[in-house]
């Protein structure tokens, strides 16, 4: 009986909660908190996701300066060539499709049209500019209404449109800008790329060359001892107190000061080889018709004026044993069939002179003569004891192909500020223009270039011949392309 009340009054008090002093009202509520038990949680493991990689992006463009950079170019104004017929043509057939005329079907059609206006005009020049050239053009001189034939004209480096730019299997055509996106499949910080020109079969049109840059240089100052008699003759040059800018000033009676030259090292490359372009870089990437800009500097030469041109008619070498072979045929001709007869340094009358190799230009003395090429090599020069018309020669080739070489040659220096061996950029100063000892004393640049063969190297006009000759002769040495960057169209490199 004790257990059983002792067991009730348990039973009260947790039921009652009666502890001494609490008391337990109707209204009262139970609130029972439950600590909840903890439990395991998952987490799972990251799922493997297929992120894209950026695109690769860039933009083609005409080099014309070939600085490898876009940018501005200058060159002279051709009015006469700007509107001749197929320009004219080329100009209305564009204007109908301003937006796709780059499309195959398009560029097949102005092809046609081209053809049927050459054959019912067969004495007409095939001296078009290219497309994107002649719209530029013309847009300058739509801004400029005052600009005369021979003006120095400066317009922006135009974008390529039309172009296929491929990565692997993987192939878009650049904008009307020039501008590209390809997808980059492997990540790859760095992808090659292959060009296809829209205008490959146009010889007047199609860009052969790729501009590669490997990097800016500084050709650091140095000096040059010179003769006095020479130079008191270059009266154009200013001393070096006086002129803290000049890149060649006078030290003094007898020395001569070269400052520090900013340029780029660079190469050409064929376009069917392709180049490589780095993820989310600026990658401008510079086509080229040709690969030379003109020896000069515009400041100096702003209207260059060529007095003796390279004869067309008859064979030319430069052998091995360094001597020069041709056929005299007492003949000349110029690219476009101008002048057949000899110039004459007195009067300054242009022409031509049988199986002249290059082009001479009137200069003033002491005029900055500088590299016309990619990155090159000095391989030979000559001295006053040995030929009194100071030369030398500088080569170059596609990297990819070292045995492909050309050589630019540059005569009649009063003063030649490089020598043999040395490396030499595109717009190195070379020397000081002169006329070396040749009669009448007219300074001027005889400027050449040549292709090697295993006999020598064969002498190369640098204008794409435009001149009707039907049949060809038996010993025609014209060029089928134009070597300078913009076809029939020299560009200065420098201001």
């Amino acid at each position: 009986m004790r257990k059983l009340t002792v067991s009730i009054c348990l039973l009260v008090i947790l039921l009652t909660s009666c502890t001494q002093g609490s008391s337990v009202t109707s209204e009262s509520t139970l609130t029972i908190t439950q600590t909840p038990i903890a439990t395991a949680t998952y987490t799972p493991s990251p799922t493997a996701m297929n992120t894209p990689f950026p695109d690769l992006e860039g933009r083609l463009f005409f080099d014309m300066n070939a600085s490898t950079f876009k940018d501005e170019t200058s060159f002279n104004y051709d009015q006469a060539r700007l509107n001749s017929p197929l320009n004219q043509l080329v100009r209305e057939y564009i204007s109908t499709f301003p937006d796709s005329f780059y499309q195959t079907k398009q560029v097949v059609g102005l092809q046609k049209v081209i053809d049927d206006y050459v054959s019912e005009n067969p004495d007409t020049l095939q001296d078009q500019l290219h497309p994107v050239l002649l719209k530029a053009i013309d847009d300058y001189v739509s801004a400029h209404p005052g600009v005369q034939d021979g003006d120095l004209i400066k317009i922006d480096e135009p974008g390529l449109p039309g172009y296929t730019v491929c990565v692997e299997e993987n192939c878009v055509q650049t904008d009307p800008q020039g501008i590209f996106s390809l997808p980059n499949p492997s990540g790859a910080s760095r992808a090659s790329i292959k060009i296809t020109d829209p205008f490959a079969d146009f010889p007047a049109w199609a860009m052969r060359y790729i501009n590669d840059w490997k990097g800016p240089v500084v050709v650091p100052a140095y000096t040059k001892d010179v003769d006095a008699a020479t130079m008191a003759r270059l009266t154009t040059i200013p001393g070096c107190d006086a002129d803290l800018d000049a890149l060649v000033c006078k030290l003094n009676d007898t020395t001569l000061q070269l400052r520090d030259q900013h340029l780029n090292d660079t190469s050409i490359i064929p376009i069917g080889n392709g180049t490589s372009i780095k993820l989310g870089a600026d990658s401008n990437v510079g086509l080229m018709q040709g690969f030379l800009t003109l020896p000069f500097v515009a400041e100096q030469v702003p209207k260059p004026f060529i007095i003796t041109y390279f004869d067309i008619i008859g064979l030319r070498l430069f052998t091995n044993s360094f001597q020069y072979s041709n056929s005299l045929d007492g003949i000349c001709l110029t690219y476009d069939g101008k002048y057949n007869q000899p110039g004459d340094l007195i009067t300054l009358t242009a022409g031509c002179v049988d199986s002249h190799p290059g082009y001479d230009y009137i200069i003033n003395r002491g005029d900055l003569i500088i590299s016309a090429a990619p990155t090159s090599v000095v391989f030979y020069t000559t001295t006053p004891s040995e030929t009194p018309k100071l030369r030398m020669n500088i080569w170059f080739n596609d990297p990819n192909l070292p045995e492909d070489k050309y050589s630019n040659a540059y005569g009649h220096f009063d003063v030649m500020l490089v020598q043999i061996d040395d490396k030499i950029y595109r717009g190195q100063i070379l020397g000081l223009g002169g006329s070396s000892n040749m009669h009448p004393p007219q300074p001027n640049l005889h400027f050449d270039l040549s292709h090697f063969i295993p006999e020598g190297a064969w002498y190369l006009d640098l204008y794409k011949y435009t001149v009707k000759l039907n049949p060809l002769w038996n010993n025609f040495w014209g060029s089928d392309v134009s070597y300078w960057t913009s076809s029939n169209n020299p560009q200065f490199s420098l201001p």
